[in-house]
């Protein structure tokens, strides 16, 4: 009998073992809370920056649940900021871009990509005075009133590449209509987006939709009809995609979309450099891991101000 005991000795022991391992391990890891953050804007009734909250002024939601906030400051953390002017190679954003990059100067890094038709990386990603110089000078009158830009895909590129450790990255489009087709989904790029972690801003000229309105060929139309016919249609699905991105892509970052009448941009994008220089670092906690589409909400309980938070956050 005791010969039969030994082999069960050490079997059993041979399991305790296994369970205090890296298994083990893991699935007490996934029991235990995970600490996240979120950065948020706070602005007043003039659009100004509000910067004396407190934790207990927030609420915050993971998956339909309250989860404890522990911890609300104003951000230190640098941004990484990829700037992309679609502006049909007129330069009517070039002021605009000056402005925005000397309002966050010694704040981070940005990068430039022009897009008349196909992205053009101005500048790669750089605080540099002189460096920032030359792209913001290629921001010039460049062949103006094209059509047909690429700005599905300069938005997915700086998706994928703004993200990098020790920063806040966040995207800035400005446009001035005239894209062209794209054989891109809205929803990757939403996707793209959500695992940058990037707040993504527009800018768009009032009325700014694809070139081209829609024709419906009839029996006895030319060739030529049928065709601009056909490519009429993909530029309307085109701007449908796009028009996706900007607006629930902007709402699901925290950022927003502006269409605007206005000749210069230059207060807007002082403003949202003013969001992104103050915006809130929330700590929270959750349970566990959760699903990539659970859905992120924070409020405020302090009556009358304006909060831009995002709704989803990377796995």
């Amino acid at each position: 009998m005791p010969q039969l005991r030994a082999p069960l000795t050490v079997a059993l022991l041979a399991v305790g073992v296994a369970f205090s391992g890296p298994c083990h391990q893991a699935f007490l890891w996934a029991q235990e809370p995970l600490t996240r953050t979120v950065h948020v804007s706070v602005t007043d009734k003039e659009g100004k920056p509000v910067t004396d909250l407190t934790a207990e002024e927030f609420e915050l939601k993971y998956a339909g649940r309250v989860q404890p906030i522990t911890g609300v400051k104003l951000a230190t953390t640098p941004v990484r900021v990829a700037i992309v002017v679609a502006d049909r190679g007129t330069g009517m954003f070039q002021l605009g871009t000056l402005r925005f990059v000397e309002a966050l100067l010694g704040r981070g890094e940005f990068s430039i990509t022009g897009v008349v038709v196909q992205p053009e990386r101005f500048v790669d990603y750089s605080g540099e005075v002189d460096a920032l110089r030359g792209g913001l000078l290629k921001l010039q009158r460049r062949g103006a009133n094209q059509t047909g830009a690429q700005l599905v895909e300069a938005i997915q590129t700086a998706a994928r590449e703004v993200r990098r450790d020790g920063y806040r990255p966040a995207i800035l489009v400005m446009r001035a209509g005239g894209e062209g087709t794209t054989p891109v989904r809205a929803q990757t790029v939403r996707d793209d987006l959500r695992e940058s972690g990037a707040v993504l801003y527009a800018i768009s000229r009032a009325g700014t939709q694809a070139v081209g309105g829609s024709m419906n060929p009839t029996q006895g139309a030319t060739a030529a009809s049928v065709a601009a016919a056909g490519n009429a249609s993909e530029r309307a699905e085109g701007q449908l995609i796009l028009g996706t991105i900007l607006g629930e892509g902007t709402k699901d970052s925290g950022g927003r979309h502006i269409q605007t009448v206005a000749v210069s941009i230059v207060d807007l994008v002082q403003q949202i450099a003013s969001e992104l220089a103050n915006q809130y670092e929330i700590t929270y906690t959750i349970p566990q891991a959760g699903r990539p589409n659970d859905r992120l909400e924070v409020s405020l309980k302090r009556r009358g101000l304006t909060l831009l938070a995002p709704t989803r956050v990377p796995n």
